[in-house]
Order: C-alpha cells, then sequence, then structure tokens
C-alpha cells in the first residue's frame, strides 16, 4: 500500500461478469490526487462522443481519494463519475457517510464498472477480494430495505445502491448509500440502473498509513479541536445546513416558486422549527466533528432529517411550509433514490406552466397548485415509476421543456443540470460559477456566495471578499476559487470547514510524502478543471453553452435582491473569465498551449 493509497483499483465487466484487479497508475494520482478529478482522467481514455449515458459501454467510476478512510477531519466523502444520462456531458457527484472510507478500508481506492448484466447484481467487496451475487429478490424494493437485507448479519458491511428510480432510469436518479446520504447530481444512479447493478457493499479493515504519522496525526488533532470550537460547527451541529434558511431568505438568495419569488415563511422551515416540531438527533460522517446531518423521530419513526437544499427545492421551490410534508418528501427521495433538487426544481416547472397556462393538459383535473404537498408527494412516487406524467417529469427540466415545447429561457437548467438552491441574484459571481461548471449549475464546484458572504478568504490563492451585487473583475478569483473546489473534491474533504489551501495542502503532504505546497494546490485544481472541459467539448459544450436563463436572472420586485440582476455585466465578466482560463472566445477550447502546459492530450 502506498501513503494514502491502496494502489489497487477493482474492475468490473458486468457483460461478462468478470472481475479484474489492477494497479493505480500513481503518476496519475499525483497529477489529479483522486476522487472526481482522477475518475474524470480514468474516464478520459474510455469515453467519446458515441458514449451512451445508458449504454453498457459508459464506464461507471467509484473513487476514493488519498484523505479518504484517514481520520483528516470531514474525509468521509467518495466520489462517482460517469456520463450524465440527465445532461449528456461528464457527470460527478460526492457522498458523505462511511461508504467511502469502508472501501478504502476493503483495499481500493476506486471501482471502474462497464457493461451490463442480464439480470439484476450487487457486487460484494471485502479485504481485496470481490464478488458479484445475483439480486433479482431485491429489484423494485427501496433503498432503506435495500440495504438492511444485504447488512444483515454484517454490522460493519456499508451498502451503495439505488432505488427504483435508479431501475427506471430516472434522468436524476441518485446512488444513495449509509442513512440517506446521495451521490445525488446528474443522475449516476440511472447509470447504475441502466446496467443493472442494484448495489455494492463493502466491508474491511486495511487502515491507511500516512506517509507522515506522527505529523499527519498531531496536525489531524489540532484541526479537529479547532472545528470542535468553531462557531460553524457549533451552528451545524445545533440545527443542520437549514439553519441558512431563514438567513439566506433575509439575502434574497433562497428561490421561491420556481425561482420568480424569493420572500416567503422562511421562519417554518428552518433547522430551529425543525428541532421544535420534532425530537432531532445529530449525525455526523466518517471523522466529522461537524454533524451537520440529521435524524428526525416522527409519527414514531425515526428517518433522515432534510438538508439546507432539500427543503428549499421540496419546500420554497414548490410554495410548502408543512415541515412535516417536507421530511416526508424528503425521506421518499432517500428511499426512491432521487436528487432531491432536481425532483424539486422539476415539479415546480411543472407547477409555474401550468399557473402560466403553458401546458397543453394539466398534471391533474384542476391544474397543479402552489403548496399542494400532497400531490408533491404521489408526484415523486410516479415520477421514480415513471409511470403516467412521471415518465415525463423523470427526464428533468430541459427534456420537459423541449417535449412541451416550451423557450429554454424557462428552463432553470445550466447544460442540462437543474439550478441548484442559491440564487445568482443574490451573489452575482455565482452567475459565473453556474455558466462554466464542469457539470453544469452547481454551488458545490465553487460556492463563491461563501467569498463574498465572508465565511472564506485565502492569500495564498488570492481569494478575497467582495460586494455580493458586483461581478466585474472578479473572474479570476472564481477560477482559482474553482480550482480550490477541485482539489477538494479530489482529496475527498468536505467543504462545511472551510480549509484554506495551506491546510489541505499539508494534509495531503503529510498523508502521501509527497511536496504538495499551496501553489501546487492551485495548479493541480486547473489542471483537473481543464480535463473536464476538454472531456466536455468531446461531447459538444463550446461557448454557447456557457450561460444562464432568463427565469434566473431577471430581476424580482421584493426581498433582498430587489431590482437586482448580474444580467447587464454577464457576457464582459464571462470574457473576463475566458481570458483569466485562457479559453479560445470563438470556441469555448482550453488553448493548446494551457493543454501542454497542464500535459492533458488530446484535447487540442
Amino acid at each position: 500500500m502506498f501513503s494514502g493509497y491502496c494502489n489497487k483499483l477493482l474492475k468490473v465487466d458486468l457483460s461478462e461478469r468478470e472481475i479484474a484487479f489492477s494497479s493505480l497508475d500513481m503518476s496519475l494520482a499525483k497529477s489529479y490526487i483522486g476522487g472526481c478529478s482522477l475518475a474524470a482522467r480514468l474516464a478520459y481514455d474510455i469515453m467519446d462522443s458515441a458514449t451512451d449515458p445508458l449504454g453498457p459501454e459508459n464506464p461507471l467510476i467509484f473513487m476514493t481519494g488519498p484523505l479518504t478512510g484517514t481520520l483528516a477531519p470531514c474525509s468521509g466523502r467518495h466520489a462517482v463519475g460517469a456520463r450524465s444520462p440527465l445532461t449528456g456531458i461528464w457527470g460527478e457527484a460526492t457522498a458523505g457517510g462511511f461508504w467511502g472510507a469502508t472501501l478504502k478500508h476493503s483495499g481500493f481506492d476506486g471501482i471502474i464498472i462497464t457493461g451490463k448484466s442480464d439480470r439484476s447484481v450487487y457486487i460484494e467487496i471485502e479485504n481485496g477480494n470481490a464478488t458479484i451475487k445475483d439480486t433479482e429478490h431485491l429489484w423494485g424494493k427501496g433503498v432503506y430495505e435495500t440495504q438492511e437485507i444485504i447488512r444483515k448479519g454484517k454490522p460493519k458491511c456499508r451498502v451503495a445502491c439505488i432505488g427504483p428510480a435508479g431501475e427506471n432510469m430516472v434522468r436524476f436518479a441518485a446512488i444513495m448509500n449509509d442513512e440517506g446520504r446521495a451521490a445525488g447530481r446528474t443522475g449516476l444512479g440511472a447509470v447504475m440502473g441502466s446496467k443493472r447493478l442494484k448495489a455494492i457493499s463493502v466491508e474491511g479493515n486495511l487502515k491507511p498509513v500516512p506517509a507522515k504519522e506522527k505529523e499527519f496525526r498531531e496536525y489531524v488533532r489540532s484541526l479537529r479541536n479547532e472545528l470542535r470550537e468553531s462557531a460553524v460547527t457549533s451552528a451545524m451541529r445545533g440545527y443542520g445546513t437549514a439553519i441558512y434558511t431563514e438567513m439566506g431568505m433575509d439575502l434574497g438568495d433562497v428561490p421561491a416558486k420556481y425561482f420568480t419569488e424569493n420572500e416567503f415563511p422562511a421562519d417554518q422551515i428552518t433547522g430551529m422549527a425543525l428541532n421544535e416540531k420534532f425530537q432531532v438527533k445529530a449525525k455526523a460522517c466518517f471523522a466529522c466533528p461537524i454533524a451537520c446531518g440529521r435524524r428526525v423521530t416522527i409519527d414514531g419513526r425515526v428517518i433522515d432529517g432534510p438538508e439546507y437544499a432539500t427543503i428549499a427545492a421540496l419546500g420554497a421551490m414548490n410554495g410548502v411550509y408543512d415541515l412535516q410534508k417536507i421530511v416526508e418528501a424528503n425521506h421518499l427521495c432517500n428511499d426512491l433514490g432521487m436528487d432531491s433538487i432536481s425532483a424539486g426544481v422539476t415539479i415546480s416547472f411543472a407547477t409555474y406552466l401550468s399557473e402560466k397556462g403553458l401546458l397543453k393538459r394539466d398534471l391533474n383535473e384542476n391544474g397543479l397548485k402552489w403548496g399542494d404537498d400532497e400531490w408533491i408527494l404521489n408526484l415523486l412516487k410516479m415520477t421514480s415509476e415513471r409511470r403516467g406524467w412521471g415518465d415525463l417529469l423523470a427526464e428533468g427540466v430541459s427534456r420537459l421543456a423541449e417535449k412541451l415545447g416550451v423557450d429554454r429561457e424557462l428552463a432553470a437548467t445550466v447544460k442540462g443540470l437543474e439550478v441548484p438552491m442559491h440564487d445568482p441574484r443574490a451573489f452575482y459571481g455565482m452567475s459565473i460559477v453556474y455558466a462554466t461548471g464542469p457539470r453544469g449549475a452547481c454551488h458545490n464546484r465553487s460556492n463563491f456566495m461563501e467569498v463574498d458572504r465572508g465565511m472564506f478568504e485565502d492569500e495564498d490563492l488570492g481569494i478575497v471578499s467582495g460586494d455580493r451585487f458586483t461581478l466585474l473583475g472578479k473572474s479570476g478569483q472564481i477560477a482559482k476559487h474553482q480550482n480550490f473546489l477541485e482539489v477538494m473534491n479530489a482529496a475527498i474533504i468536505c467543504i462545511f470547514p472551510f480549509y484554506k489551501a495551506k491546510q489541505i495542502s499539508l494534509l495531503l503532504s503529510y498523508v502521501t510524502g509527497w511536496d504538495i505546497s499551496a501553489a501546487k494546490i492551485n495548479e493541480i485544481g486547473e489542471r483537473s478543471f481543464n480535463l473536464k472541459r476538454v472531456l466536455n467539448n468531446k461531447f459538444g459544450v463550446s461557448r454557447k453553452d456557457d450561460y444562464l436563463p432568463k427565469i434566473v436572472l431577471e430581476p424580482l420586485k421584493s426581498g433582498g435582491t430587489a431590482g437586482k440582476t448580474p444580467k447587464n455585466d454577464f457576457e464582459q465578466a464571462l470574457g473576463e473569465y475566458y481570458k483569466a482560463r485562457r479559453w479560445d472566445w470563438e470556441t469555448g477550447r482550453p488553448k493548446s498551449e494551457l493543454l501542454l502546459r497542464l500535459g492533458i492530450e488530446g484535447g487540442m
């Protein structure tokens, strides 16, 4: 075992039911670290424009990073990548919990899955070995029951699986693991379903050993102590990510009623309201002192509570302010295996179209209405089964707009991915982030709103807070912040500790034994970001795709962003961004000298 790595990949061909093992190319590991970045690099040599997202040739890659499975605070995450059936471009997602650490402890850095089984199967992995097992008895079952059956008699086993949404290839199906943790965005659960792969179980006790064990242990201890005493940890542990709901509404950052409003009774759906209404316990991922997750007792059941993004997507976006209904909708999304953001935005889009009289036929005899929580629960089930109108909703917002003949400017997507629950009218920098993100509109490939909110600054990276309603002059900083988040999703580590480049460089240097400076962090991130851009160029992405639809740019009349919009400066700021990135303005491709410097082949 290399320091920080197992130096072992599991390769599974489901068509032939063959299992093979290979060494990890350590030169690639040095260049891309791991996680989403290394997954993209491994996929780069396999994929081309003909790769069918739901075809057997689409590689589904699960990947850890050098910090995975160690005690580095907040490193309990893993990555999944493939060509997205929702967007048609590179799709990636990360998830917390314990599954990623357990995969590493089972003796593998990652899994590359190709082919398609002729029947339902799952992969069982334990201490360097793997077996393909039949699971016809599990097909059709929900996520929680599937995990319970596979884990029976194996208390240390962890399971990643799909629910009915993945089986029916809903284009925003998620891959679920542990208790309610999701590799949610870009529809990778549908890729898993297309391969007839129901689950992957992992178990093992092969713990990674850092290269500089003493220094690593001491530094981890100091970081853990800092986090335990931080205000962020206190707030998150006490109220979860939903603590942001009320503050976000005041800032105009929480979209409501399909991005047409930003004022609503936020006090009814905050983390504080959740604590008041239900018995709530904090839940932590592997090696995490923050514990932002929730376990909620409702009607005698203990289930997973909603995150901020789910509360916004299934609550405010749909005019629903009954917290119990939101909790139930969140649980349903988890059990069915669906990305709650895309699900909430898609349903709200249908309601918006119904309200505007743009539907040729209604979803029910009375038409969709804001706040119809019972109908939303029904629509989630219909979508997961592709039953009735659910078959259209399962296609996501972009395809729904296309099939209904609706103007794409009303479709709240970028490159096919539904816009998440942070409004670009509240933090102008997010407009560039969404427009240029490697998987489409995403707040986790740069949460630049936290920079302009004063939560993150980094002298080594040259990133400083600014006016949230200013866009021009920020593009260089946005690019550097995107680079940094690439490394965070390669290491892999959670964004909530607000680590700086120096802290990540020390963690990586101690665990691998390599000299990884803060400047090197930016270079690695830049390489990863541009590799994904070239990969997306293969899939047809060009400058015309770096845009935001009008539905998220038109100024609102009231609230925290009344009269505000980044649209007037957007095109000029995008030009600044292209110059900072050294991308060609005509084609949207990275320039050849940049790719040569970064060592990216085949992109010119």
